[in-house]
């Protein structure tokens, strides 16, 4: 995985990283070494505990390591309650629970909670703000992976935060309607349908050759 990460590394301008299921401390390693050495100006975290049909993805040590090496790297994380739970405590949704983990902002996804809307937490030192989206039908796979990529590319164009939260959950709604099932088990986004607001919001904006997000 390191040579991977070199050779895009010689190949890219990396303006953004996007990081999901690590699935071992080592690979933990390999990736705060690379954050290390390049330094984009985004790095959007997804941690990633078990999956969305309930198999265990992390294990203690992992996700110690989550906390103590790679939230002091990330710009925004993206974890789901239990994940927030998992990495500061009861108190996840207030900002002074983060303080001391280094991460700048974060973003606490709803989308597994049985609340009426989906709600979604931006916490940060100077604010903290709520937005609401339809809760669909159906269980999907690739929520939390398809938001937290949308929002590293929106983020790698230019966009501040807060317009990129609020585009990244548009793409991810539309995604959701526009749902497939590849057969008896969930729902996938439909990352392919691209109709003339998607293509608006997702890939406007201008950037340098060669660009890249990870």
């Amino acid at each position: 995985m390191a040579r991977q990460l070199s050779v895009l590394q010689e190949d890219f301008s990396i303006d953004a990283v996007k990081i999901g299921m690590l699935g071992s401390h080592e690979v933990l390693n390999v990736v705060v070494d690379f954050l290390i050495d390049v330094c984009p100006a985004h790095v959007v975290l997804d941690p990633v505990w078990r999956s969305s049909s309930g198999h265990e993805l992390a294990d203690d040590l992992l996700i110690r390591g989550i906390r103590e090496q790679l939230l002091p790297l990330v710009e925004v994380a993206t974890p789901n309650h239990d994940e927030a739970r998992s990495l500061v405590g009861a108190d996840f949704l207030q900002w002074e629970a983060w303080t001391g983990s280094g991460v700048k902002q974060v973003l606490i996804t709803g989308g597994d909670e049985a609340t009426e809307r989906v709600e979604m937490f931006l916490l940060s030192p100077r604010s903290r703000q709520v937005f609401y989206s339809e809760r669909l039908t159906g269980a999907f796979h690739g929520t939390g992976c398809t938001l937290s990529s949308a929002l590293a590319m929106q983020l790698a164009s230019g966009r501040p935060m807060q317009h990129a939260v609020r585009n990244a959950r548009e793409y991810v709604h539309h995604a959701l309607v526009h749902a497939h099932y590849p057969g008896r088990g969930m729902a996938f986004p439909g990352r392919n349908k691209k109709d003339e607001k998607n293509l608006e919001t997702m890939s406007s904006g201008t950037g340098r050759k060669n660009k890249k997000h990870l």
